[in-house]
């Protein structure tokens, strides 16, 4: 009788969930699969713009940060890209076209430009990666 063994990439993917900090392996993946380095900035598609953020400055729960935190900005990151850009990531689990198209809206307003990528590195298979970045000038 064979035993089927889980291939070594998969095995290292499901390590990575056994982690104590689930963000560990988000990181990791981040660094891996896109060549990102995480960053400390405030996790608000307005201060990606450059702009304040609402609800971190002021405590305004009015701010684009909390009102579509769920569903869309959940698990939301910064991070810097190999070529030095500054972008914004959210990785919920679920979310609606409605939902998703009053982000673009919010996010063109300030001069911001929305991605989607089925590959996510926070739970991959059951996340998907929203990308958001400053738009092309």
């Amino acid at each position: 009788m064979t035993t089927k063994r889980t291939p070594p990439d998969d095995l290292a993917l499901i390590q990575s969930f056994a982690s104590d900090c689930p963000r560990d392996g988000q990181v990791q993946r981040a660094r891996d699969w896109f060549h990102w380095r995480p960053s400390t900035a405030v996790r608000c598609p307005r201060a990606l713009a450059g702009k304040r953020c609402r609800q971190y400055h002021d405590g305004d729960n009015t701010c684009i940060c909390i009102q579509l935190h769920y569903p869309l900005l959940d698990h939301a990151a910064r991070w810097i890209t190999a070529e030095g850009e500054p972008i914004l990531t959210a990785e919920p689990y679920d979310f609606s076209g409605q939902d998703f198209a009053d982000l673009v809206a919010a996010c063109n307003d300030l001069g911001l430009r929305v991605s989607v990528n089925g590959t996510s590195p926070y739970f991959p298979g059951r996340t998907t990666l929203i990308i958001i970045r400053k738009a092309q000038q």
